[in-house]
């Protein structure tokens, strides 16, 4: 039974990856209005391990801003790599992230993956998957506006 649902997961996935990838209308989505009051920033990285080193990829920061009285909401920062640069936006609730990263040359590639929090040192950690490339680990702060 375990195994029927993991592969039922892991479809839900590729569909959904696939569906966000072939409809560009849906990624326009993840544009947010300039004017938006944000709840925090957050700072971190995001990467892979190399057998038992640490490979960083890319630096993220920006803005997050969070539904009232629900584990859910929305981000948008930038992901500076030292091979290219450019932007993160989506949305993330309870343990599900769902967005996009695109780079200075227009370039979108659609991510999903799944993200923790640690309320008490309010660090967030998680893995995301793209249609091209390998599955990072990204992690970081936020910090909530006083």
């Amino acid at each position: 039974m375990k195994k029927i649902i993991i592969i039922m997961g892991i479809c839900v996935l590729i569909a959904g990856m696939t569906t966000a990838s072939a409809a560009p209308g849906l990624l326009s989505v993840f544009q947010t209005p300039d004017d938006i009051e944000w709840d925090g920033t957050f700072s971190g990285n995001t990467g892979y391990y190399d057998g038992e080193d640490w490979v960083e990829v890319a630096a993220i920061q920006g803005n997050f801003k969070e539904a009232e009285n629900r584990p859910i909401g929305f981000f948008q920062g930038t992901v500076a790599g030292p091979n290219n640069t450019g932007n993160i936006a989506g949305f993330y609730g309870r343990h599900l992230v769902l967005g996009r990263v695109s780079n200075d040359e227009g370039g979108k590639l659609p991510i999903i993956g799944f993200i923790g929090f640690n309320t008490t040192s309010q660090q967030f950690a998680g893995r995301w998957m793209s249609l091209i490339g390998p599955a990072l680990y990204f992690g970081g702060n936020y910090v909530y506006n006083e």
